[in-house]
């Protein structure tokens, strides 16, 4: 897709590969593609994306939620806290000569 293409201001797009410039507004809220999505420098990209593989150059404004799952598996939740247990908070970093 290229800003001038007739798409320009409202896509709702399905594909195998999809790279895009310019100005990208999903009607529906969704560019997907079945292989891979390339956003191109300077493009403007409004809509959630999903795709196995997700490209996006330097200079891209991308506004919505991406979905990128190369094997395509679920996302599995962590395991629930042992009861009795403290949870487990991160150290902080440490600054300085130690």
């Amino acid at each position: 897709m290229t800003p001038s293409d007739p798409l320009r201001e409202q896509v709702a797009a399905a594909s195998r590969e999809l790279a895009a410039a310019g100005l990208v507004r999903a009607t529906n809220g969704n560019v997907s593609a079945r292989e891979k999505i390339e956003i191109k420098a300077k493009t403007e990209m409004f809509g959630d994306i999903k795709a196995p593989k997700l490209v996006i150059e330097e200079g891209v404004t991308f506004v919505g939620k991406s979905e990128v799952n190369p094997n395509k598996v679920a996302p599995v939740a962590p395991p629930p806290p042992v009861p009795g247990e403290a949870a487990k908070v991160a150290e902080p970093a440490k600054v300085g000569r130690f």
